[in-house]
């Protein structure tokens, strides 16, 4: 499917198209007869939701911003590829189904090898898709991209929310409920028939926090443009023990977390535009979240090297870090699961590590490093045989 119009009316449509092949009865029998990771399929539909809600911005701002078109072409080629493995999953599963209904069993080993080689490669190449995604949608605030209204695709879908008008979804009763043990002052603790389903929260503008309110069920937390917050609750780990994601972002008067207070179950962890908050990294306790995959974060006004030793868990395989001006080499060589690094807008970083980076890492993404940009040029840059093992490298939106 030729994708030659860039706007985001266009791009718009196509997810659409995505969203009915992945809902398509062919597609949905498919992904459940398979081996692969439950929810695979829900967590692709959730982040080009996510991508969806960039659009509009996206739309307006490239005729001015070149880097704003390279996002759309970068989400262009995704989507691609998303569309073909869709296409792949829906024509063997026509296939296996004809196949059946015929009642041959006569299939040789060459086409039973095909198979196995297909089934086998489906969650890697989802995956891959959900990884690019990811570094997409993290973009979004480099390029100071909004989300906005967007009408073009079906409403999204359900999901907690306290933003503006509060966009708890379910009994109006119940929203009421939440927002006031939320945001309020004084928190007492009291238990609430509401508060413990809650799966999914943002908060929004307000200069409060949840303090005292245990949210059992929480998964994900995400807090944004709170200029007024200074603190987070001390029993946070108490509090909400099954968060697996938490997202802070402009909240500049935010203080360090308290020792030790993240969730230990936290899986993914962003943290941008926090001056204060990063003051202190190694009282965050980031060495001992044992299911911490993926971090992200900003770095204005922070001149320490990045990490220091021990300051990461191992488990880590995903980092996108921005604004740094120096690279630590011995932290960087602990991570030795790390899969893929995204260093983007560190005009002041000079050079990659002397010790390298980690030979497990198969993706490094470089761009608004002007220092770089020349250091890591194939074959020639004086920072190439840091990199040369990494299978893709791009650097500023070009694959090198």
């Amino acid at each position: 499917m030729a994708l030659e119009v860039m706007g985001g009316a266009f791009l718009s449509s196509f997810l659409a198209v995505l969203f009915d092949r992945m809902a398509s009865r062919p597609v949905v029998d498919f992904i459940k007869g398979q081996k692969i990771t439950p929810g695979l399929l829900q967590k692709l539909k959730m982040k080009l939701w996510s991508v969806n809600g960039l659009l509009d911005d996206a739309e307006e701002k490239q005729i001015r911003n070149s880097r704003v078109r390279e996002w759309l072409d970068e989400l262009k080629d995704v989507l691609y590829h998303a569309d073909d493995l869709l296409d792949e999953i829906k024509t063997e599963a026509l296939s296996r189904k004809l196949e059946e209904e015929s009642g041959s069993s006569s299939t040789n080993d060459q086409v039973l090898n095909s198979i196995h080689e297909f089934d086998k490669s489906l969650e890697p190449r989802i995956l891959e898709i959900l990884d690019r995604l990811e570094f997409i949608v993290n973009e979004k605030d480099v390029l100071n991209l909004k989300e906005g209204g967007t009408n073009r695709l079906p409403p999204r879908l359900p999901t907690t929310s306290l933003v503006e008008e509060s966009g708890v979804y379910g009994r109006n009763e119940d929203k009421e409920t939440i927002v006031k043990l939320l945001l309020s002052d004084d928190l007492t603790g009291n238990k609430t028939s509401v508060v413990p389903i809650v799966e999914s929260l943002t908060i929004s503008q307000e200069s409060n926090s949840p303090k005292r309110v245990p949210l059992v069920h929480l998964r994900t937390l995400e807090i944004g443009d709170c200029s007024k917050l200074r603190s987070l609750p001390r029993e946070m780990h108490t509090l909400l023990p099954s968060l697996t994601r938490l997202s802070i972002r402009k909240c500049p008067k935010l203080e360090p977390f308290p020792e030790e207070a993240l969730p230990s179950k936290l899986e993914s962890l962003e943290i941008w535009s926090c001056e204060k908050l990063i003051g202190n990294l190694k009282q965050w306790g980031l060495s001992t979240l044992a299911s911490l995959r993926f971090l992200s974060v900003s770095f204005e006004g922070f001149a320490d090297p990045f990490p220091d030793e021990g300051l990461l868990p191992t488990t880590l395989t995903r980092l996108f870090i921005c604004g740094i001006s120096k690279l630590d080499g011995k932290g960087f060589r602990q991570l030795t699961s790390l899969k893929q690094l995204q260093i983007a807008d560190c005009s002041e970083l000079q050079c990659l590590p002397e010790e390298g980076l980690p030979t497990s890492l198969s993706s490094l993404y470089i761009y608004g490093c002007p220092l770089l940009e020349q250091r890591c040029q194939r074959e020639t840059g004086e920072d190439w045989p840091k990199i040369a093992h990494i299978k893709a490298i791009t650097i500023d939106h070009i694959p090198i």
